[in-house]
């Protein structure tokens, strides 16, 4: 029995503890903390597991020591007086985003001694005031680094006791806030930041390389919504800014509530600048004449009401006019109802557009007995208007309203239960703005398009989402803002059959006759027209479809050569964008020609101004062959004489053409022929593929043959019908006039395949000043591709070959003679001694570079490569400038030699480091402003075949440079000259030097002429002497190393007798020439003191 009664007391026991964990528990939101003050809340050791409602003007609350799990966000809504706020010694491991968004003056946080694992991105954003937050003794690891972007005032962040993984996340982070504190007059002090993974060092005071993929904690670019004195953020959407400028731009957006008017402000802004900002919402933010500032990370995010500054809610109105609902009010498809309601939701915002607030007015329905407008008001103001305030203006305001000469009996408003997305403005490149209504969640928007057509209705539809943010938008079927575009987008939606092709093809030649004030848009527009009209059967049969067709394309040819770029360019990021098939509206028109020709089934000719064409077949069952024959040097086609003859003739002088052999077919066939008077379609593929694909291959022989060519004739084409006409026996003679003058020419004809000229089964037979004759074992579109610029050049081919064999040749024993020399002089010391010998290691060093780089970087496999090619062009910059300012440094020094009569021996060692600063960093800022100028487009593939600078940066970046120093050193060598052999060399002689300086100054000239005139030598290689020089320039210049090295070792007696004493086997030969050698150009020198 004790036993039991034992038992029963414990169970009694526990079961009064379980009823007042419960008691405790279910009370707990009931719960009012104790105000100790003024609005002063102590809800510390409660036991408390949730956050208690407590009155909003609290100005401090201490919640710690409870047992809160989280923090939601609606846990703090409304309470903006809030100054301090303490969660300490909580189990707090989830904080829900934007929780403390509306405590805009919260000065201090604790949240100290919880779970939290993670500072996310959005948990403290908008906390403008915050000066003190502390999160230490959490298990905190990884910190986001836009955490603290918007804390504007936090001036201590304590992170003490958590165990940090240090990454690319807190890298960004550390960056952010030196960023802040090396440009922001408020220092932000982190405390106790400890990187486990890094051996409990301080992420402040070390080094951290985590970022592996060039992560920066700036966004590249930066687009904002864009908007001044808007009535509310929701209409700021209508403008936007693209790619703010720097990426340190953030997007920001004011709020202000002034005399009973809300406006907003949107744009972009310096970071730093827009912290500035919104540090002074602890002042300005308050009730009554009210601005508060936000600043937001990401694009197109600053129309976001995250802390809530703006109070938005719907109210539904209903108006009741003094009139009775007549049946055709009633019917919503009539007249009378269409012209009565049009207005009605513009004439009620115009008329409470005053009050207190931000309206925008969607019209619902009509209904009766008596007429009642039923309305839905979407309101936006500041956060301290409730919505209970507003209904009573409006109720006193909207009985004063008059609605199409109506009086308003009665007014009902009641607040919406629905949840809506609310009114948008979204502008559109090219079809109009878009106002989007207000709208119920999980419904689609369908509106009617900014523009329409003439007979038929475009709308735009826009999901409103479950989460009451508008989704993805489909306009594209919309009708395009410009007219002209717009009836070409209309005739491009027809369906085209053989009833209607002609009048079709009428309608778009008529448009097309306006071709000069066509777009891209137009374009792609016009050629797809083209190509559905070609689809049709009667388009090659009805005459008036075949010459509007003809007279559409000529249209097209006469558009402007960037226009025609762009429309390639659009249809191909287009296509791209919507994964559409891929149009390329330039190769379509050239393809359209051919597809019309080839289907007449009947002789036909056509010429016009830009564009000739024609269908011919033998007179008789026999195939003589066709001549085409044009008079050359007019742009007109219609004034050329053009004429087809069905026999292989000879042209006469001064005409173009292309002659078919006889022996090209056994029987008869049908041969189409074209000329287009101007190439531009083709130069235009041309163009884009050398930008896009950056072609590098053989037969891309206009970017890599060397030339800066271009085509340089009309472009004649023959073609038979669905066959494939190569490997002629007799050739195809094509004859045609140069556009230019020009030289360097090759036959060419355009691929279909690649959209390229190739040269592959062409070659140049005969060629003057004026005309080229061109054989070829094939039919197609054939064209003269020509340097018409004056830069290619000026050798023949074995010249160059020679010229080529002399660059590798020289350039290896070059590089050998450099090193050979700087081993030399690094091996025995004393040679090494003068600084007139470190500068000659130096020297050779560039030297030695250059030729390296030459030899491995100047070949086709580096040409191949865009990249390769850009960093063998830099490389060879660099160290010709480096070369040219060591030798600059040889004649500073040469001079100061003779002009000071006692020069010190052993030049200070600063001396000489500022003296290698200037000759390797000169050129390397040279190098670095003229990658930085044009996005390292100043270098590349260069005609000549070399990568190397384009022209203007060539004369600014590197001849100017070469040139200032070949005058500084001439005029150096000529005053060392006046100095020895004047008045000053009495002087020398005195001092017993003269024989040193006269060494010295014969080794010194000696490098400095062969560096120096060399350059003189590419000068003159102009005009009738212009091989020898270049012969001289490439023989002095490649062989630089090896000249150097005989003139500064094998014929230096100082360096010989520093290897004979090393190897006494030398010394036999040493003597022996030793009597030769008295004219040494060493340029070791030995002073007295």
């Amino acid at each position: 029995m004790p036993a039991t009664s034992s038992t029963k007391q414990r169970i009694a026991s526990v079961l009064t503890i379980l009823q007042f964990v419960s008691i405790t528990t279910v009370s707990t939101n009931k719960i009012t903390c104790s105000d100790i003050g003024i609005n002063v809340y102590n809800c510390s050791a409660e036991g408390l597991v949730v956050i208690p409602k407590f009155d909003t003007f609290a100005i401090e609350v201490d919640l710690s020591f409870n047992l809160l799990k989280a923090v939601s966000k609606t846990s703090f809504q409304g309470h903006r007086s809030l100054r301090a706020l303490y969660l300490h010694n909580n189990n707090i491991s989830e904080i829900e985003p934007y929780s403390f968004a509306e405590l805009v003056h919260l000065q201090i946080l604790d949240l100290s001694d919880n779970r939290l694992q993670n500072i996310t991105q959005n948990m403290f954003t908008e906390l403008t005031s915050l000066r003190t937050l502390n999160v230490s003794n959490n298990n905190i690891s990884t910190i986001d680094h836009h955490s603290i972007f918007s804390l504007a005032s936090l001036e201590k962040l304590i992170l003490t006791g958590n165990e940090l993984d240090c990454q690319c996340e807190e890298q960004l982070f550390k960056q952010l806030i030196q960023y802040r504190n090396a440009r922001n007059s408020l220092q932000l002090d982190v405390q106790g930041a400890l990187c486990l993974n890094n051996g409990q060092n301080d992420l402040f005071k070390m080094s951290i390389d985590a970022c592996s993929h060039g992560e920066i904690f700036w966004a590249p670019s930066v687009n904002c919504y864009s908007c001044t004195d808007s009535p509310g953020l929701l209409t700021c959407g209508a403008n936007r800014i693209e790619n703010c400028g720097q990426n340190t731009d953030v997007c920001y957006s004011t709020i202000t509530y002034a005399s009973n008017r809300l406006s907003a402000t949107a744009g972009c802004m310096n970071y730093i600048a827009c912290l500035d900002l919104i540090a002074k919402n602890n002042v300005t933010c308050v009730q009554g004449n009210t601005t508060c500032f936000s600043c937001y990370t990401g694009s197109l995010s600053n129309t976001r009401n995250i802390a809530g500054y703006a109070n938005e809610f719907v109210l539904e109105v209903s108006i009741e006019l003094r009139a009775a609902l007549s049946a055709g009010l009633i019917n919503v498809h009539s007249q009378e109802y269409n012209e009565f309601t049009k207005n009605i939701s513009a004439n009620v915002k115009a008329f409470i557009q005053d009050e207190r607030m931000g309206f925008w007015v969607e019209f619902d329905k009509l209904s009766g007995p008596q007429i009642t407008v039923h309305l839905t008001i979407h309101c936006t103001s500041i956060w301290y208007i409730t919505a209970q305030s507003v209904k009573i203006t409006l109720f006193k305001t909207l009985p004063k309203l008059t609605l199409n000469g109506l009086e308003v009996s009665s007014v009902n408003i009641v607040p919406s239960n629905s949840e809506y997305c609310p009114p948008t403005v979204q502008p559109t490149a090219d079809r109009g703005q878009i106002n989007w209504p207000l709208t119920s969640v999980a419904t689609n928007a369908t509106i009617d398009c900014p523009f329409q057509f003439n007979n038929t209705r475009s709308v735009a539809r826009r999901l409103c989402q479950s989460d009451k943010a508008w989704g993805s938008s489909s306009f594209f079927d919309c009708p395009l803002e410009d007219e002209q575009a717009r009836a070409l987008q209309e005739i491009s939606r027809k369906e085209i059959n053989n009833d209607n092709v002609a009048d079709v093809s009428s309608e778009l030649f008529t448009i097309t006759n306006n071709w000069n004030t066509f777009t891209s848009t137009d374009i792609g527009l016009a050629v797809d027209t083209v190509d559905k009209i070609l689809n049709v059967d009667r388009a090659s049969t009805d005459d008036a479809a075949i010459d509007n067709t003809v007279a559409i394309i000529n249209n097209l040819l006469n558009v402007e050569d960037d226009v025609l770029a762009e429309s390639e360019e659009t249809s191909d990021s287009s296509s791209k964008r919507f994964s559409q098939v891929r149009k390329l509206y330039v190769t379509i028109i050239i393809k359209a020609v051919d597809k019309l020709l080839s289907k007449i089934d009947k002789k036909f000719s056509t010429v016009k101004s830009n564009l000739a064409g024609f269908v011919s077949s033998p007179d008789s069952g026999a195939f003589n062959g066709f001549t085409l024959s044009f008079s050359d040097g007019v742009k007109d086609l219609t004034k050329s004489k053009i004429s087809v003859s069905t026999a292989a003739e000879d042209l006469g002088a001064d005409f173009s053409g292309i002659m078919l052999p006889k022996t090209l077919f056994k029987s008869s066939e049908k041969v189409t022929f074209t000329v287009y008077s101007d190439p531009k379609l083709f130069e235009t593929i041309s163009n884009r593929n050398d930008t896009a694909h950056n072609q590098s291959s053989d037969t891309n022989t206009n970017r890599f043959s060397g030339f800066k060519r271009k085509i340089n004739s009309k472009v004649v084409a023959a073609s038979v019908p669905n066959k494939t006409v190569t490997n002629l026996t007799a050739p195809v003679k094509i004859i045609l006039k140069h556009e230019q003058t020009g030289k360097n020419v090759t036959c060419v004809y355009w691929s279909i395949e690649s959209s390229e000229w190739l040269s592959g089964g062409c070659s140049v037979h005969a060629t003057n000043e004026d005309f080229t004759e061109c054989h070829c074992d094939h039919l197609t579109n054939f064209a003269l591709l020509m340097d018409v610029y004056d830069v290619g050049g000026e050798l023949d081919e074995s010249n160059k070959e020679v010229l080529r064999i002399i660059s590798i040749v020289g350039c290896a024993m070059s590089l050998a003679g450099a090193l050979l020399t700087i081993i030399a002089y690094g091996i025995f010391r004393r040679l090494r001694k003068e600084i007139v010998s470190k500068i000659l290691m130096q020297l050779c060093s560039a030297i030695a570079a250059l030729n390296l780089v030459f030899l491995v970087g100047v070949q086709k496999y580096a040409a191949n490569s865009i990249g390769g090619c850009k960093t063998v062009a830099v490389l060879l910059h660099y160290f010709l400038l480096a070369i040219m300012c060591w030798m600059l440094v040889e004649a500073f020094l040469l001079y100061k030699y003779v002009k000071v009569t006692v020069w010190k021996k052993n030049i200070p060692s600063f001396f000489q480091r500022k003296l290698a600063l200037f000759a390797w960093g000169t050129p390397l800022i040279i190098v670095a402003v003229a990658l930085a100028v044009n996005k390292t487009d100043n270098y590349g593939y260069q005609p000549g075949g070399i990568c190397w600078l384009e022209r203007i940066p060539f004369y600014v970046a590197f001849l100017a440079p070469v040139c200032t120093v070949f005058v500084l050193n001439v005029i150096t060598y000529v005053l060392v000259l006046k100095k020895l052999f004047g008045k000053g060399s009495k002087e020398l002689n005195k001092t017993g030097q003269n024989k040193n300086i006269g060494k010295r100054l014969r080794g010194a000239a000696s490098v400095l002429v062969l560096l120096g005139l060399t350059w003189s030598f590419g000068i003159l290689a102009i005009g009738d002497a212009s091989k020898v020089f270049l012969y001289l320039f490439v023989i002095c210049n490649a062989f630089q190393g090896l000249f150097i090295f005989v003139l500064q070792c094998l014929l230096n007696e100082e360096v010989r007798r520093a290897w004979t004493n090393v190897c006494p086997c030398l010394k036999s030969t040493s003597a022996s020439t030793k009597g030769s050698l008295t004219y040494s150009t060493s340029t070791t020198v030995t002073t007295s003191t």
